[in-house]
């Protein structure tokens, strides 16, 4: 998040004087910036309008003021004032100019949006008569920020001003060229008004060239459908290119299709040789990597008579099996089948050792003694499919192979490994080991370790500050102040969340504890000793004896008992005297024994 959007998010708790940051940007960029994000415009409107009678700073000015001036930073936040008539007037001042900025047009369609009547229609009048005079400069400006606001209320009539507005013009003006849209939302929705109109030959070429799958996906299936339109495989093939692609035939272009490397194009054309009868070149796909193609694949083998199953027995049988192949076996096969798998986990080509592995798990047959030996792959792929597998085995597995994964500093992916075959009974050696991967360098791994830990340290964490531990989690002495120092070299991005939940659990009623909690606030799911006093005791004002017992337990931690120089004598006990009036007696005591832990200090009752 940029330091504009934190001062927008920051203006809803502190009101409009939170608008400062934004005079931190360049000059010159506050309008290109909005304008390029019309989630953050929408965001910046609501909190303009909502803080208008907020006290602004000097530096920002305000919607109001704004509303004279003729730049498009002023005529921009005019745009968004509380005071209907002001808006008005200030996208009438954005019509007025003979060519209105592209960077003021996504606030035209906010306030084509807008609740009170005039202001959006005048905003709706303005943009229809900007699309209808020039379509080619101005409907990539309010397109995106169009189909933003389509949901809210009114806000889809500018959508349907761009729909009219693409029928007059080429298909594909927007879609390729020097007019393309790099927006993929707006891309699109264009394809779907005009995906009807586009020639079969740019189909094509629009498929081969676009960078995101999905609009792949749906300019090859958009091209096959158009193929495919046709009954009969004769008449697809007599089907010049009407788009530019050079004479090829129709089920040419779906044979290209469905060899092309990128596995949407391919899922496209193959389904589209079975739906033109094109059986044969349909079931050669069998062994192909993506698990849709070969399903499609095999219901065309299945057409054809031909044992899918047999097929994969075969591949996989002859030694040097395409990975998909092996892939295919698993999903046809049975549990006879997984004999031909387990040849292959000695495979050299890695892949197939992988699909070994995953295809095994598949079959439900885990042969541990194989699949410990893979966890020592030197391919990271095997190693993570070997731990899938073994993982709801991971009691079975020799003991310490866990610790010594964890150990491998060469490689990360063993030592995530590690962590997830890790089966520890003992809860606080599990605790210890979790910490020493928490100071991991792979910044990734050493957090998930630490997100355990944190898990593990709730589930035992006491429900109270005197309630005793967990049998199965009682580490004492040097074995405390090894978790202590483990804690400490965290490098996670939570690391004192970890640190402040152990005090907790480990000694509640410690000074470390309390600095925690004053550094950094109550752990979740710890029970704190000052709250816990606060919850029982009764108080005709339980606010106001919460903060004086709170500001004596941390006076008691911060300056120590009193050889450490804290003048106590004036202020102690009387204050406590007057912090706990309210408490039972065994209540004031238990506060008393929570201040002298953490303080080191003898309390004498009052």
């Amino acid at each position: 998040m940029d330091h504009l959007e934190a001062a927008v998010h920051a203006t809803a708790e502190a009101g409009s004087r939170a608008l400062g940051p934004l005079r931190d940007l360049p000059p010159g960029t506050l309008v290109p910036t909005l304008a390029a994000r019309p989630d953050l415009l929408a965001l910046v409107d609501t909190q303009l309008r909502q803080y208008r009678w907020a006290r602004r700073p000097a530096e920002v000015p305000t919607p109001t003021d704004a509303a004279a001036g003729k730049t498009p930073a002023a005529l921009l936040l005019a745009a968004m004032d509380a005071d209907g008539r002001t808006r008005q007037r200030a996208v009438r001042r954005i019509l007025d100019r003979p060519e209105p900025e592209a960077d003021l047009l996504p606030v035209l369609a906010l306030r084509a949006c807008d609740w009170a009547g005039p202001v959006r229609d005048l905003a709706r009048t303005g943009l229809t008569d900007l699309l209808a005079r020039d379509p080619l400069r101005h409907l990539p400006a309010v397109a995106p920020a169009a189909l933003r606001y389509a949901r809210r209320g009114h806000g889809g009539f500018v959508v349907d001003r761009i729909a009219g507005s693409l029928d007059r013009l080429p298909p594909e003006t927007f879609l390729d060229g020097p007019f393309r849209i790099p927006d993929p939302a707006v891309r699109l929705f264009v394809l779907r008004a005009v995906g009807g109109r586009l020639g079969l030959g740019t189909m094509v070429r629009l498929a081969r060239t676009e960078r995101l799958s999905g609009l792949r996906s749906r300019y090859a299936e958009l091209a096959c459908a158009a193929v495919t339109a046709v009954t009969a495989v004769t008449a697809v093939t007599a089907v010049t290119d009407t788009g530019g692609a050079g004479g090829a035939g129709g089920a040419d272009v779906v044979r290209e299709l469905a060899g092309d490397p990128r596995r949407e194009l391919r899922t496209a054309g193959v389904a589209a040789l079975l739906r033109l009868g094109l059986t044969e070149e349909a079931a050669a796909h069998l062994d192909d990597r993506q698990p849709l193609i070969r399903a499609i694949a095999r219901e065309a083998a299945r057409r054809l008579g031909r044992d899918a199953r047999a097929h994969y027995r075969a591949a996989v049988g002859g030694g040097d099996p395409a990975p998909g192949a092996v892939d295919g076996l698993a999903e046809t096969g049975g549990r006879a089948d997984a004999d031909l798998l387990i040849t292959l986990l000695d495979h050299p080509s890695h892949r197939v050792r992988a699909r070994a592995v995953r295809g095994l798990r598949g079959l439900d047959r885990t042969p541990v003694d194989r699949l410990v030996a893979a966890l020592r792959d030197p391919s990271d792929a095997v190693l993570r499919e070997a731990t899938w597998s073994l993982r709801p085995l991971a009691a079975r597995l020799p003991d310490g192979l866990a610790r010594e994964l964890m150990g491998d500093r060469d490689r990360t992916a063993a030592r995530r490994a590690g962590l997830r075959l890790l089966h520890e009974p003992d809860r606080a050696r599990r605790l210890a080991d979790l910490l020493t991967l928490g100071a991991d360098p792979d910044r990734r791994l050493a957090t998930v370790a630490a997100g355990e830990a944190v898990a593990l340290l709730r589930a035992v964490c006491p429900p109270r500050w005197n309630a005793p531990l967990p049998d199965d989690f009682a580490p004492a002495g040097a074995d405390r102040e090894t978790l202590y120092t483990l804690a400490a070299a965290l490098e996670a991005d939570d690391a004192h969340a970890v640190t402040r939940l152990l005090h907790e659990t480990l000694d509640p009623a410690g000074r470390e504890a309390e600095l925690q909690r004053l550094s950094h606030g109550q752990a979740r799911g710890a029970g704190r000793p000052a709250r816990s006093v606060h919850l029982r005791y009764r108080a005709v004002d339980a606010d106001a004896t919460q903060r004086r017992i709170r500001a004596a337990v941390a006076e008691a931690v911060r300056c120590g008992p009193p050889d450490r120089g804290w003048c106590w004598a004036q202020d102690w006990p009387g204050g406590l005297a007057v912090a706990t009036d309210h408490l039972r007696d065994e209540d004031r005591a238990g506060l008393h024994a929570i201040i002298a832990a953490a303080g080191g200090l003898a309390i004498e009752e009052c």
